[in-house]
């Protein structure tokens, strides 16, 4: 099933956005200790301009311009010492309607750049210290409903303050699914700007081509034309992340990227991506690709959730940088009516990979009537030989998203017979799906495989290091490498 519009933006602000605003003004801690008051009052307007300006950071925006004044009459001065960190959730608190929310924004980021003439201009001295005016640091919207012309105001401001963090989301009317709208022209003007994500909307080839100074970019549930991912790609050579996450698109090229190091395609539904020549790419997350082909990524540590069926081409007979391998398997799709279907596909990809340390195979598909949920009596008779070292490099083997299949524990058995250095085995679940079934399901599987140590030919699987369970999937160390926890 497809996320809703706002499961695709909480997902970007869980698991991306980093760290999470609180409602402040700024996301940076005070460096400074404010002195502690002699008398049961402060005494605020004693306080020197550096510990005022500590202070302001942890102020809301609404009570800093409200009450401002009472601390020192160059209020205003002491709050654009420092660069703002501006939050719509700094306004969910307001007495105000929602649509009136942009507005207020927009006020707040005109009266912070109020006569700014640039980055380090000096101001007069406040209290004998000379300070220097600072522009915009970061820029998020998330939850407001805004229009055309508060984006026109939000970006002239953003680009007269030299912002370095954009985060816009096209949010829609409350309760109605968000309309996708063209990249405010304006925004694509900012030259100072390093990390942007956009959420909802229309991108057409060629159009980001000019924010050549970014270092992350994020589309997320946008319309992509053919050739922005390559035209990005080419342009941007400092770009090191590039997330194009539940978006639709054709063949997808990224080629001499050579500063890239995560490519995350999550949920994103393309005929085929090429990598090639990307030498600093540590993690590729290839969404739902129907051919994948991996050349000159000779860092490559992590390739997350790679769906089969699916075809998969690698620079070489094998790729012995990946240490994590995350697959999504169809069980319905791969078996088909050969019994052991899926436990030979697996083996042909394992094959490629002979220095694993880590393999977690995901289920896509419900259990169909005809498989059956595991019993602890289940007879398995696939073997999978496990040669080039991955047999000893193997540690962790994860089963993600559990659902009591006997096709996925014919399969985990298939590979614990081959393995010699297994520390761990993980039955993870999702708390959605666990109803009566799946766990008197997931018993029967901790059983037969309790059970499989003993009677199987392999004798490492017997060591008392080698710890077998069932857990939530999100307390699985490591979970967190997807970027999501929401599939």
């Amino acid at each position: 099933m497809a996320p809703t519009p706002e499961e695709i933006l909480s997902d970007v602000v869980r698991n991306i956005l980093r760290p999470h605003p609180p409602a402040t003004l700024s996301l940076d801690r005070p460096v400074i200790r404010l002195p502690r008051p002699a008398a049961s009052h402060a005494d605020w307007r004693g306080l020197s301009a550096f510990a005022l300006g500590a202070l302001f950071q942890q102020l809301p925006v609404p009570d800093l311009l409200r009450l401002g004044y009472l601390f020192t009459p160059r209020w205003r001065e002491v709050w654009r010492m420092y660069r703002l960190y501006l939050h719509d959730k700094q306004f969910a608190s307001l007495p105000i309607p929602r649509s009136e929310v942009a507005d207020a924004i927009a006020n707040v980021l005109e009266e912070f750049l109020d006569g700014f003439q640039g980055q380090g201009v000096e101001e007069e001295d406040i209290g004998g210290v000379h300070v220097y005016r600072s522009g915009v640091y970061s820029f998020r919207v998330e939850s407001t409903e805004w229009r055309p012309d508060h984006a026109a105001r939000w970006c002239a401001a953003l680009q007269r303050g030299g912002a370095s963090e954009v985060v816009l989301f096209n949010r829609g009317v409350a309760g109605q699914d968000p309309v996708l709208i063209g990249v405010p022209p304006i925004l694509l003007q900012c030259a100072t700007v390093s990390k942007i994500h956009l959420a909802f909307f229309t991108v057409e080839a060629g159009e980001l081509d000019a924010l050549t100074g970014i270092s992350q970019l994020g589309l997320h549930g946008c319309a992509c034309r053919p050739g922005v991912v390559e035209g990005v790609v080419a342009a941007c050579s400092h770009l090191r992340m590039l997330l194009v996450q539940d978006c639709a698109l054709d063949s997808v090229v990224v080629r001499s990227a050579h500063r890239l190091y995560r490519l995350s395609m999550l949920r994103t539904v393309s005929s085929s991506l090429t990598v090639d020549d990307v030498p600093n790419l540590r993690e590729l997350l290839p969404g739902y690709t129907a051919a994948l082909s991996i050349t000159g990524a000779t860092e490559l540590t992590s390739l997350m959730r790679f769906k089969l069926p699916a075809t998969l081409e690698i620079d070489g007979v094998e790729m012995r940088s990946v240490s994590i391998l995350w697959l999504a398997l169809d069980y319905t799709a791969l078996r088909g009516m050969e019994v052991h279907m899926v436990p030979q596909l697996v083996h042909q990809i394992l094959r490629r990979f002979p220095c694993l340390n880590r393999l977690i195979i995901e289920r896509t598909d419900a259990v169909p009537r005809e498989e059956g949920m595991a019993g602890r009596h289940d007879q398995d008779a696939y073997s999978m030989p496990l040669h080039g070292g991955l047999d000893q490099s193997l540690c962790y083997l994860t089963l993600l998203d559990f659902r009591g299949g006997k096709a996925e524990l014919e399969l985990l058995k298939a590979i614990m017979l081959s393995t010699h250095a297994l520390r761990t085995v993980e039955l993870a679940y999702s708390p959605s799906r666990m109803w009566h079934d799946l766990w008197h399901a997931t018993q029967e599987a901790l059983a037969g495989l309790e059970l499989f140590r003993i009677v199987s030919g392999n004798p490492s699987l017997r060591t008392p290091l080698l710890g077998i369970r069932s857990q939530y999937a999100g307390e699985i160390q490591g979970y967190e490498w997807c970027g999501s926890d929401m599939f």
